[in-house]
């Protein structure tokens, strides 16, 4: 069939211009839907949507992603760089600081925390003991529920202070919460003695459970 000037027309066209001369010619165009085109980039203007080579639809990953809630790191991130030393003194400064309002009145261990984010900013936490002795929360797990709160999501670092004569390093269970939001994060442990110990996660916690052994 041709069309205008000529020119062949095939697919949804023909079928359209057939269904107008059966349908009482021109005039009755309005009772028919003009065919469906489909667009080169295969988009068809949905936000995230992008053509392949076929035409066919695929979606990025992330267009859909909620920005108030993005995936937390899945542990094969390129290693974190180090923190200067002027910053990890300063964060050294804060964890004492902090550590003096830890409220500990069974275990009379005080402990102040300090973690750093991928953008630069500190978050502080000291540890709350509890009656019911399993409610108590470590220093280093309050500081990074508190940067949670506040919205950031990639510890670089943690610097951990107590006031003993040798470093604490972090318990286990702080190791994991560090894991879920920093897998290589510098983690430093300072003391009331001339000791520091400096250590990757990764290397306090070998072969960790995380987010990527989650995912389908």
């Amino acid at each position: 069939m041709l069309g205008r000037k000529g020119r062949p027309v095939t697919g949804a066209h023909r079928a359209y211009r057939i269904g107008i001369l059966r349908a009482g010619g021109p005039g009755d165009r309005r009772k028919l839907a003009p065919p469906k085109v489909a667009d080169r980039g295969g988009g068809r203007g949905r936000p995230g949507a992008r053509g392949n080579d076929r035409g066919a639809v695929t979606t990025h990953p992330t267009a859909n992603a909620g920005a108030e809630h993005p995936r937390p790191p899945t542990g094969e991130e390129m290693p974190m760089s180090e923190p200067d030393q002027k910053t990890l003194d300063e964060m050294a400064e804060r964890a004492r600081a902090v550590g003096r309002n830890a409220y500990i009145p069974y275990s009379r261990f005080r402990v102040g925390a300090v973690v750093l984010t991928d953008d630069g900013q500190m978050f502080d936490g000291c540890n709350v003991e509890n009656a019911s002795y399993g409610l108590t929360i470590c220093a280093e797990r309050n500081a990074i529920f508190h940067m949670v709160a506040r919205g950031k999501r990639k510890i670089t670092a943690v610097v951990v202070c107590t006031p003993t004569p040798t470093p604490a390093a972090p318990c286990g269970a702080c190791r994991q919460v560090i894991n879920e939001f920093g897998p290589d994060a510098l983690v430093v442990s300072a003391c009331d003695g001339p000791d520091v110990l400096k250590k990757r996660l990764s290397e306090l916690l070998p072969d960790a459970f995380g987010p990527a052994n989650l995912e389908t």
